[in-house]
């Protein structure tokens, strides 16, 4: 071994070094020496050419600013930035000793992760591995491991200057004309209980233009996942996979593909854990068309554990849940659609999603898109919910939580008429009320309370509180020719459905023979409809010398 433990390819290189002439034989040479001394290899400036095969090229340390031709290709040795190297992989017949320098000696994916820790441990320059089309059914040879192993997480740790990308074939993805192409490159796991590509420890990487298939033996096992590192996933498509993406700890960002669960739902499409940043879709890219689409899931897109960013421009298809937000996560969901879903957003334990609508400005301007009062509408646009897991139970328990929506402290009176007037108004968006209320929710309830005063005892005051584009009664109350004061009155409005309401008011003043009425109502008030549906609190007097004022008007939602 030489005394710098270098080895120069030069010694044993005996033909030009032109970029033209074969240097084959010596640089094997070269390799076997350098590896049976343990020495690294110095590559001195020029190109050296390969016609074939080097074994065991990626067992021995390169170093020096010389590069490797072979056919139209060329390795840098030691790449630095501005320079990119290209490793080619196929699905089955990789030998183990191939170098992936062309397509004939490709290697197999999970010698990636040898091949890169030995320009490691941080990678200079630009890595491209090109994945041929085929399935690459499971196996050792067809997973990738990248990072510390949980066994021993001191261990290769590899850091990069640049992205390192894996991708398939050339499908003609493009962001904004062709977001969604299928891809030719397909991993197939056939139930195993595996993750397909698993980066960890600082690690960062694009996958592009694959599909995953078939990773649920378990609640853990997926397609792509990344802890504490980056990683962008450009036309990536799952399929019946226990989770499609994850990231935990990290920078995610999805562009484009298709993230399908399975036919009964209970899959989860992508994973955003543990004070994850995200990025799902594209932050003002104008159409749904140029985002994911996200389809057949449990869960479509489950933020949680303070993870936070956008979800734009995302097409929710036929989801239990479209977007999951939960323990303090924050989602961004503007310009997305949601067809279909049992539930399009639900936010729970302290999460936040922000999903901007607006009746003047129509989707995908900026805004969600719900699709209500169509054939696509989802069954439930919006839950708020917040709650504790029972020990020992199989299920969850929820508490639902409320938003003051409406307050005015105007005052308003009527007198002087008999017709039933206007009191105070509320314009809801019918997209807030759709609900469907089941065995862990309970649906969604409008409270309305208001207070004021009564003067005058020559005949009754009737209120009535009205919803709807027909206006239809869903409570009332009458307060007797006596009854005069201060009065308070306070309504619920059970939503039971999309066509359907329950409903109680209780009135209480101050004087009169009844200090206190109630009474309930059903109506048929369509809140599936996608027009902005007015809460109205009117009055009919059957005297027009007595008068009402109103004070106070407020309005909660509830779930």
């Amino acid at each position: 071994m030489p005394l710098d433990g270098i080895l120069s390819v030069r010694e044993f290189i005996t033909t030009p070094v032109d970029g033209t002439t074969s240097n084959q034989a010596g640089i094997i040479n070269a390799i076997n020496a350098a590896r049976t001394a343990g020495a690294r290899l110095f590559w001195p400036v020029g190109t050296y050419v390969s016609d074939a095969n080097l074994p065991n090229f990626h067992n021995v340390r390169h170093i020096g600013p010389g590069v490797v031709k072979r056919g139209t290709s060329v390795f840098y040795v030691e790449p630095v930035e501005g320079q990119a190297n290209i490793i080619y992989v196929r699905p089955s017949g990789a030998s183990l000793n191939a170098d992936g320098l062309n397509t004939v000696n490709a290697i197999s994916i999970n010698r990636a992760s040898e091949i890169l820790l030995n320009y490691g441990p941080v990678l200079g320059g630009t890595w491209n591995f090109k994945l041929s089309a085929g399935t690459y059914i499971d196996g050792t040879t067809n997973r990738l491991l990248i990072g510390p192993r949980p066994e021993d997480k001191s261990k290769d740790t590899l850091l990069c200057a640049d992205y390192v990308v894996f991708e398939g074939p050339d499908v003609g993805y493009d962001p904004i004309t062709n977001s969604r192409p299928a891809p030719t490159a397909v991993f197939d796991g056939r139930g195993a209980s595996a993750i397909a590509f698993n980066f960890r420890g600082g690690f960062r990487a694009i996958v592009r233009n694959l599909k995953f298939q078939k990773y649920n033996g378990t609640t853990s096992s997926g397609g792509v996942a990344m802890a504490e590192g980056g990683l962008r996933c450009e036309n990536v498509h799952t399929s019946e996979c226990s989770y499609g993406i994850t990231g935990f700890l990290s920078l995610l960002e999805v562009k484009g593909g298709w993230i399908y669960g399975s036919a009964d739902k209970k899959y989860t499409g992508i994973r955003s854990l543990f004070l994850n940043k995200h990025d799902i879709g594209n932050q003002g890219a104008g159409g749904v068309g140029q985002g994911p689409l996200i389809s057949f899931c449990n869960v479509g897109f489950l933020a949680q554990e303070g993870s936070t960013g956008h979800s734009d421009f995302v097409t929710y298809e036929d989801n239990i849940f479209g977007i999951n937000a939960t323990v303090n996560a924050r989602v961004n969901a503007n310009g997305s659609e949601f067809k279909r879903n049992t539930v399009g957003v639900v936010s729970r334990l302290g999460a936040v999603i922000f999903a901007p609508y607006s009746e003047t400005i129509p989707a995908p301007v900026g805004n969600v898109k719900w699709n209500t009062g169509t054939a696509d509408a989802n069954n439930d646009n919006m839950r708020l919910q917040t709650g504790e897991v029972l020990i020992g139970s199989s299920g969850e328990a929820y508490a639902q939580t409320y938003e003051l929506v409406f307050l005015k402290t105007d005052t308003v009176s009527i007198t002087g008429t008999t017709t039933e007037s206007t009191l105070q108004t509320y314009p809801i968006v019918a997209n807030r009320l759709t609900c469907a209320p089941g065995s862990t929710y309970k649906g969604k309830i409008l409270r309305v309370k208001a207070s004021g005063q009564i003067e005058g005892v020559n005949g009754t005051k009737a209120f009535r509180l009205r919803l709807g584009p027909t206006q239809s009664i869903v409570s009332g109350g009458t307060v007797e020719q006596t009854g005069s004061g201060a009065f308070t009155l306070e309504a619920s409005i059970y939503l039971t459905g999309p066509n359907s309401q329950k409903a109680c008011m209780q009135l209480i003043t101050a004087y009169g023979t009844l200090s206190a009425r109630a009474s309930t109502t059903k109506s048929a008030v369509v809140t599936g409809s996608p027009d902005t549906l007015e809460l109205k609190l009117s009055c009919e007097l059957s005297s027009p010398a007595d008068s009402v004022t109103i004070e106070t008007f407020e309005v909660e939602l509830t779930g």
